[in-house]
């Protein structure tokens, strides 16, 4: 189970209570600091105001929290370098409707009316962010199943941020812009079963002429170091420099279509990225082996684009 008795295991983020009186507690990765509204919070080692990175962590269960909580920690550490306050925040256990026992973003079409209300649940972390110097610039990044609800963010403006980073996820349809147009860059891999949700969204957005790039790398799903120092460097120049600049920074090269782009996630998730009923998520696959990548667990995780 997700929810941990405080004291015991990871550190525990406060998330609002279940029965007056009582606390419910979700983990925080080591070095994160809990606070309320459910959020993980790390401050970079610099003077008030920093900027705000809030990440969105991918689809888990209890048997994968390891894994998750191994990319909070690693998102916090690449970002606290940069000089980046982190809030990382949880989604709902049994947020994906056909599965109860993951923790899920809205992630589709079903489910994307939630949206407002989960960003509204927010605000006590943000606040609790704020009041420790985090009053800087805010960005958004977001993984995977977090990636998908980082586009419906962006997208139907339901928080404002500077810019957004979606990391191996795909688009909530209908994607139009309902809002400002902040900057956001689409990472992806050649060999990641979402890729073909990457280019949907790709093309989407270039309808819609927003302010956009796209970067690929080699190997497949996963929150890899240079997916996070790319997020990082577009981060700390996305209000400064042109797109075309910015990309010229990034470590990767266009994204090469898939043979069959309509294969999508091998059945294993639908339109949302919420796990088809029948279909167990596919492995997520083992970071790059050069220095430059952390670790990345290659066991039985999460959807290609949960």
């Amino acid at each position: 189970a997700l929810a941990l008795p405080r004291g015991t295991g990871p550190r525990g983020a406060i998330s609002p209570a279940g029965d007056a009186g009582s606390e419910v507690t979700a983990p925080c990765a080591a070095g994160l600091e809990p606070v309320a509204g459910g959020g993980c919070y790390l401050a970079a080692p610099r003077a008030a105001p920093r900027p705000l990175v809030v990440y969105l962590h991918g689809l888990h269960s209890g048997a994968t929290l390891g894994e998750e909580l191994d990319r909070q920690a690693r998102v916090a550490r690449l970002a606290k370098e940069r000089g980046f306050d982190v809030l990382a925040l949880r989604g709902r256990l049994g947020g994906c409707d056909r599965a109860p026992e993951l923790t899920c973003w809205p992630s589709n079409e079903r489910s994307a009316d939630r949206g407002p209300a989960v960003v509204a649940a927010w605000q006590p972390a943000i606040a609790a962010a704020r009041a420790r110097g985090a009053s800087g610039p805010r960005h958004l990044l977001g993984f995977s199943n977090g990636g998908y609800f980082a586009a419906l963010i962006v997208t139907r403006a339901l928080a404002p941020f500077e810019s957004v980073v979606v990391a191996h996820g795909g688009p909530v349809e209908p994607v139009r812009a309902r809002g400002a147009k902040p900057p956001v860059l689409l990472l992806t891999a050649d060999e990641d079963a979402a890729l073909p949700e990457m280019l949907r969204l790709d093309a989407a957005m270039a309808r819609e002429r927003w302010p956009h790039a796209i970067v690929a790398r080699e190997g497949g799903h996963a929150l890899t170091d240079g997916d996070i120092a790319n997020a990082m460097t577009f981060f700390g120049r996305a209000t400064r420099e042109s797109l075309p600049k910015i990309a010229s920074r990034l470590a990767g090269h266009v994204p090469r279509p898939p043979a069959l782009p309509e294969a999508r996630d091998a059945g294993a998730a639908d339109a949302g990225g919420e796990p088809a009923p029948s279909a167990a998520p596919p492995a997520l696959a083992p970071a790059p082996s050069p220095p430059a990548s952390g670790p990345e667990a290659p066991a039985p995780a999460e959807s290609a684009s949960p």
